[in-house]
């Protein structure tokens, strides 16, 4: 999924209004003047914070798992990575995309 693809798609769960293409192939989401009024959620971890207090309680147990798989590459050594260093440390792209996996919003 391409980036920008990712922060539509963030942006559209969190409740921006529907993404649309303007002129000249620009992305806008609804009223929003451009998309550099949406966050940059793959590089800023200050904007994932608030992207994950929009999951629900049950929510943190898969995203957890999601993102563990992910920064281990894919069920290797799941419990190690379950450390709260490994958690924390994982970057804003990764969280990004667990977010959209766990949601149902990621297109391969």
């Amino acid at each position: 999924m391409k980036p920008e693809a990712q922060r539509i798609a963030i942006a559209g769960a969190l409740g921006y209004p529907e993404p649309r293409m303007g002129e000249f192939g620009r992305c806008y989401a609804g009223e929003l003047p451009n998309l550099e009024e949406v966050p940059d959620y793959l590089n800023d971890l200050n904007a994932m914070h608030d992207v994950e207090v929009d999951l629900r309680p049950w929510q943190h147990e898969r995203f957890r798992d999601m993102l563990a798989d992910l920064v281990s590459g894919q069920n290797v050594a799941r419990e190690y990575y379950h450390t709260l260093r490994h958690y924390v440390s994982a970057p804003a792209a990764m969280r990004a995309e667990a977010y959209l996996r766990i949601k149902s919003l990621w297109k391969d």
